[in-house]
């Protein structure tokens, strides 16, 4: 009996440290090659050299300083730490 429960306990413990290992695999399919031929279909911070893949509904807006949405009032801003 008791082989049976730390048989059980190790599968269980198998099975949770894997799927954690699984969540933080990702695939290439989200990656944006940072060179400056790869910026085409991308949003430019004006003044920086940071671009961004910018998801729907978002516009660059001047007061903001960032791309904005109005939908429901999302922003992305850029900010430089030193």
């Amino acid at each position: 009996m008791n082989s049976f429960i730390y048989s059980f306990l190790l599968a269980l413990t198998a099975i949770a440290c894997n799927n954690g290992n699984t969540e933080k695999e990702q695939t290439g399919a989200n990656t944006i090659v940072a060179s400056k031929t790869g910026t085409a279909g991308l949003a430019n911070f004006p003044g920086t050299s940071v671009y961004i893949q910018l998801p729907n509904g978002f516009v660059w807006n001047e007061t903001a300083m960032g791309f904005y949405k109005e939908e429901d009032g999302s922003e992305i801003k850029y900010d430089e730490f030193k």
